[in-house]
């Protein structure tokens, strides 16, 4: 490769980036010290290192199969327009994401080797996730906000729909949050929304249930898979929570409601709502309604 060692390899030598230069017997002409930490070898070792290696390595650390074995295929055959796949790679504990690029090498008309850079954006995504995290947790309490709420009730309905299987939901609401508050401080009123929303958390199935913030002292747990008789004893579990808190001045009202043939959303909602409205005003605590 005349041309790519003047202008390639030089280049490629230094990068952070894994780089390999691949020639049109798919033969591993170059391949830098980037993708051999990579693949945990050492650089005495980097001629002996084969496609068939690297074919490996991707198959066995890569998180998403589908991906890796079109990756693979880009490799294997000679690819006549840029690629692009992102790719993460899970060894031991870490986990690194890479956007790998391959490139047609030509000379001429003809086509000599490809170039394949796998471009590290590892703490980019971190950041992407962060970012995505932030934009669905209510700032103050750590747990879900509304926005996601109505996103996961309209999921959860169409799964209904689908599968039929039981959908219950819980409002909550916190008695006589604004005496407490304006009685004890900004500081204890934000403790107890943050105490509330924990004890939300730990009586729901993580990554089935949803808990969320609603809004000021209002919460809503979206209970997945779940019938009136087994989301009363959730909400039995959160007011035996709840009721162990320093918190003598202030209760908890829930309305239950399980979802029916031909409910939306918004109705789900207001039914629920209602009933907790009830249950605050009878001092019941708790109010079932279908």
């Amino acid at each position: 490769f005349p041309f790519l060692v003047k202008n390639i390899f030089r280049i490629a030598k230094y990068s952070n980036d894994p780089i390999i230069i691949l020639d049109n017997e798919g033969n591993i002409s170059f391949i830098n010290l980037a993708f051999l930490n990579l693949l945990n070898k050492k650089p005495a070792k980097k001629e002996s290192i084969t496609l068939e290696e690297i074919i490996e390595f991707i198959l066995n650390n890569a998180t998403n199969k589908k991906i890796a074995l079109q990756i693979v295929e880009y490799l294997k055959n000679q690819v006549k327009e840029k690629q692009n796949e992102e790719l993460t790679f899970k060894i031991g504990e870490d986990k690194k994401s890479y956007e790998v690029e391959i490139s047609p090498f030509t000379e001429g008309d003809s086509l000599i080797g490809s170039l394949a850079i796998f471009k590290d954006i590892t703490s980019y995504k971190k950041l992407i996730n962060l970012l995505s995290d932030q934009s669905i947790r209510d700032f103050q309490t750590g747990i879900y906000n509304q926005r996601y709420f109505y996103h996961s009730l309209y999921k959860e309905i169409k799964r209904y729909k689908r599968y039929k299987n039981p959908l219950s939901l819980l409002m909550l609401d916190i008695d006589n949050f604004k005496k407490y508050n304006d009685t004890y401080g900004h500081l204890r009123g934000d403790w107890l929304l943050k105490e509330t929303a924990k004890i939300l958390n730990e009586s729901i199935r993580d990554g089935i249930d949803c808990a969320a913030r609603y809004g000021g002292d209002e919460f809503v747990v979206i209970l997945v898979n779940t019938e009136r008789k087994k989301a009363t004893g959730v909400a039995a579990r959160i007011m035996e929570q709840y009721n162990k808190l320093d918190t003598k001045e202030t209760s908890l009202s829930i309305g239950l409601c399980q979802y029916r043939e031909g409910m939306t959303a918004d109705s789900l909602i207001k039914i629920a709502d209602n009933a907790m409205y009830e249950a605050k005003r009878s001092g019941k605590n708790l109010v079932l309604k279908n």
